[in-house]
């Protein structure tokens, strides 16, 4: 039972909670206001562009500006997107684009350090050894191929390592102790996941690509021209439904490719060699409004409760 005087005391402290609670309620309700305003005041600029593969590249800014801007930088470009003059608007959205790509461009180069940091043993005392940038990626690869609940997990990732490297002297709790400080920058092992995962991706295309190419023993070398390469020829585009394989190709390509990188759609449609960049943008962009239908959708349901 309570003595008497631990009331006030638990009364100051839900009354605290409490308004911890309606400042976040009310800080989510700035947030999806100035996202709206930021999304519908580019859209109604046209994404500030003519050209579809810049349009494209515009609305992937609107949704990282919406995304990872604080509510004072949302508001105060807000204002200039909505001040009734384009030039000025455009202007204001290329510059917080500009910075958040001067900003993830830093937090790469420090993720970087730290793994450069890692791999020669400077900042961790992992346990008296050193591993080599070899070692390294052999242990994600070992990650990946053995996931959480292989039996034995990392001896067996570390007899996996000590195969493709002869002379490493790593056992099943370096292998541990070092996994668990790649942990602590997830971003890390997920960037090797995503490069391993389109490179399988794309040495699987252009294996088929060479297969198709090759002629038979005592056939013509001549290569007919296939239905789809006739059309993205002609008309730029390949009218097909897209195949599950494609997407899935996509979606991986869209993540090797974000939009900072040049060039971004001539590289993801290198990887597609049944699709033109033309038909890898207007995918991107159906699929875009695909998500923001469905999350329109469930606002809506929402406020009807």
């Amino acid at each position: 039972m309570c003595e008497p005087f631990d009331l006030p005391y638990r009364n100051t402290s839900s009354k605290k909670a409490a308004a911890l609670k309606k400042e976040k309620d009310q800080q989510k309700k700035i947030f999806k206001k100035e996202r709206k305003t930021l999304r519908t005041a580019v859209k109604d600029y046209s994404y500030f562009t003519d050209v579809d593969d810049q349009r494209v590249t515009n609305m992937t800014d609107v949704d990282r500006l919406a995304d990872q801007l604080s509510i004072i930088k949302l508001q105060s470009l807000n204002q200039e997107l909505t001040s009734g003059d384009e030039s000025k608007a455009k202007a204001a959205f290329l510059r917080e684009v500009e910075e958040l790509n001067r900003l993830t461009e830093e937090e790469k180069k420090k993720q970087m350090e730290v793994i450069h940091k890692q791999s020669s043993g400077e900042g961790s005392q992992a346990k008296g050894k050193l591993w080599s940038e070899q070692e390294i990626q052999a242990l994600i690869k070992g990650v990946n191929l053995f996931p959480a609940g292989t039996k034995d997990r990392w001896e067996v990732i570390s007899k996996f390592i000590k195969q493709h490297i002869t002379d490493s002297n790593k056992g099943a709790k370096d292998v541990l102790a070092k996994a668990k400080d790649l942990q602590k920058n997830d971003f890390v092992l997920k960037m090797e996941a995503d490069k391993k995962a389109f490179e399988k991706f794309e040495t699987q295309q252009k294996s088929k690509v060479t297969c198709e190419a090759q002629p038979k023993e005592g056939v013509t070398s001549e290569r007919f021209e296939k239905v789809y390469e006739q059309q993205i020829r002609e008309t730029g585009t390949n009218p097909a439904p897209w195949t599950a394989e494609e997407q899935k190709i996509l979606e991986q390509a869209l993540k090797t490719f974000p939009a900072s990188v040049g060039d971004r759609w001539e590289k993801i449609s290198e990887t597609l060699p049944t699709r033109s960049k033309k038909d890898c943008m207007k995918r991107y962009k159906e699929l875009v409004e695909i998500i923001r239908a469905k999350k329109a959708a469930k606002d809506a349901a929402a406020k009807k409760k």
